[in-house]
């Protein structure tokens, strides 16, 4: 079950260290009330995720997007080396400190070069799908077959991130799971500069080649993604005011209380393995225990806010 995920992202953390990713320590048990509860040992990241600074503070400018987005492709790039692929990258997976560094956490849905068929078993019996990750960003090829995807697909979701961040708005802004399941396999996303035309244009070919359909067509690693940034990056200080935060991690925690039924789970409002989640938005803030909580997979973010470009 939850525990499974969590011994995965300890498994994931133990073989990775680098400046842009979350450390973890170790995986503890705490003896609390209701008996032992395992937990993460993480470095300890002063900081907010890209979502949460989105709404709280709008776009940032593009530059400064840029440099962020190359410190996530570096922080990758390290995760690749050690042989995990995310399977996971999206604005809510990404810290940013104040001193604007950035910091890829949550590999609990990972895959590891020693993952084995019953760690897959374990993520799907939990999340109910047959693919793991979340639908405004996951690849065509994770979509398809989740266990056999490599660093490509994370390139794919990592540039999804990016053109969301960019435009204030996912590529495929669709109602249902399944509608975006299917964009992400069949349609063309929208050229950035129609959207953006301030970013230059080698930001949006490289963009385009992130997200391109097939994995031979995307750049070959994250660490050619991080070079091709490097002109064009922009880094700043990050300001944030974490009292709006906090106001709207409480507005966010009443909406998904709302959203659950009787026995805790997200309701689909679909049917089959492409279940319409899409009133469900999962949080990188929910607590790092095996019982502390539920994230639903392939679930749609909460929309972005209006782009609002501050200054770099």
């Amino acid at each position: 079950g939850m525990l499974t995920r969590l011994r995965l992202e300890a498994r994931a953390g133990e073989c990775i260290r680098h400046p842009h990713v979350v450390a973890v320590h170790g995986m503890e048990n705490y003896e609390q009330i209701f008996g032992e509860t395992p937990c993460l040992v993480m470095e300890f990241v002063e900081g907010i995720n890209l979502d949460e600074w989105l709404q709280v503070s709008g776009l940032p400018a593009w530059g400064l997007t840029c440099d962020l987005v190359r410190q996530a492709a570096l922080g990758l790039a390290a995760a690749h080396r050690a042989g995990v692929i995310h399977r996971d990258i999206k604005p809510t997976n990404l810290m940013v400190t104040r001193a604007g560094q950035i910091k890829v956490l949550d590999f609990g849905l990972a895959l590891l070069k020693d993952h084995t068929e019953a760690d897959e078993f374990s993520l799907t019996m939990i999340f109910g799908h047959e693919c793991l990750g979340t639908a405004d960003y996951i690849s065509p090829e994770q979509i398809a077959d989740g266990q056999s995807v490599g660093p490509a697909a994370d390139i794919y979701s990592l540039g999804a991130t990016f053109f969301a961040l960019l435009v204030g708005r996912t590529m495929f802004p669709l109602g249902s799971t399944r509608e975006k399941l299917d964009a992400h396999r069949n349609q063309s996303p929208p050229r950035l500069r129609d959207l953006a035309p301030e970013v230059p244009e080698e930001v949006s070919t490289l963009l385009a080649r992130m997200v391109a359909k097939q994995p031979s067509d995307r750049p070959a690693s994250m660490d050619e993604v991080a070079k091709a940034l490097e002109p064009h990056s922009r880094p700043a200080n990050v300001d944030f005011d974490f009292p709006r935060v906090l106001a709207f991690r409480a507005r966010d925690a009443r909406r998904r209380h709302a959203a659950l039924k009787g026995d805790g789970r997200p309701r689909p409002t679909g049917g089959g393995s492409s279940r319409d989640l899409s009133h469900w938005t999962t949080t990188s803030t929910r607590a790092l225990s095996a019982g502390g909580g539920i994230s639903a997979n392939l679930s749609a973010e909460r929309p972005l806010p209006t782009p609002v470009t501050l200054d770099p």
